[in-house]
């Protein structure tokens, strides 16, 4: 009797193909959920940079000079919790409390939605809160006529008297420092 070869696979074959495809399977679903993470917090960052930058901005552009006579010029009246900065009813340069950058203060802080969109001003948390801004507003020891402005952005989970280094760091929030001199025209 001759025995005929049986082109297949074996039971053991077969297991061991669905334990090496059920291992790739579960790897690549992990490395496509870290990636899914990652970018989700990339974005997160993105928007928190961008919300830093804009508020920066938006503080330099107030009145900081000297007129023809040397004279100081300053905007210490614009509000500028709004975008775009509207109003005499605000702090404009004025200096802020030490504990703006820390807590959330009336004129120095304001509150946006996960895409950096402004929701509101002071300590309020409204609906929809993803991130909170704040800025801070001090005299430089020197040079004369100068200013340290700070703006650290971060996420919403943060609350309280949170050290503002700490804050920023820790949370992958963001936190610039800028200085403005006045000077002659």
């Amino acid at each position: 009797m001759r025995w005929q070869r049986v082109h297949g696979f074996t039971l053991i074959e077969v297991v061991l193909a669905m334990a090496v495809l059920t291992t790739g399977s579960g790897t690549l679903l992990y490395a496509a959920m870290a990636a899914g993470r990652a970018t989700v917090e990339a974005r997160r960052a993105d928007v928190m940079q961008r919300a830093a930058v804009e508020k920066i901005e938006q503080l330099r552009s107030l009145s900081w000079t000297s007129d023809a006579g040397a004279v100081p010029v300053s905007d210490w009246s614009s509000d500028v919790t709004l975008a775009p900065v509207a109003g005499i009813s605000g702090t404009g340069l004025g200096v802020s409390p030490t504990d703006t950058l820390a807590t959330s203060v009336d004129g120095y802080s304001d509150v946006l939605d996960a895409d950096g969109r402004w929701l509101g001003a002071g300590a309020a948390m409204p609906v929809g809160a993803s991130m909170v801004r704040r800025w801070s507003i001090q005299a430089a020891p020197a040079p004369a006529d100068t200013l340290v402005l700070q703006v650290v952005v971060v996420p919403f989970t943060v609350t309280g008297a949170v050290p503002t280094a700490a804050a920023a760091r820790g949370t992958n929030g963001v936190w610039l420092i800028d200085l403005r001199t006045r000077r002659a025209r």
